[in-house]
């Protein structure tokens, strides 16, 4: 073998080396980018279901609070001490602030 013929085969040698770290490096890279989409969206979906279950919790206060005060309209009636309820979609607020 030539001097010339040595020293291709060495650089292509180098060469293939190079491009098998650059390789390595860049799946390294890519493995990085999808454990931290992973984890952005594992935190996304965790705030979501938070959010979900806080909306509901909400709702479902506000069913309890009108069933409570429809509640206590009916024994204020019952006890004489209220007149007759009203339907809530045809009550007026500023009717019924007026009052006061």
């Amino acid at each position: 073998m030539k001097l010339s013929d040595m020293q291709k085969i060495q650089a292509q040698g180098q060469i293939e080396m190079q491009l098998l770290q650059m390789r390595q490096q860049m799946e390294s890279q890519v493995q990085m980018a999808r454990m931290q989409m992973q984890g952005q969206m594992s935190e996304r979906d965790k705030q979501f279901r938070m959010e979900l279950e806080n909306s509901k919790d909400n709702r479902k206060d506000s069913r309890v609070e009108k069933q409570a005060a429809a509640q206590s309209k009916l024994i204020s009636q019952r006890q004489g001490t209220r007149s007759e309820l009203e339907d809530v979609e045809s009550r007026d607020i500023v009717q019924e602030l007026m009052k006061r």
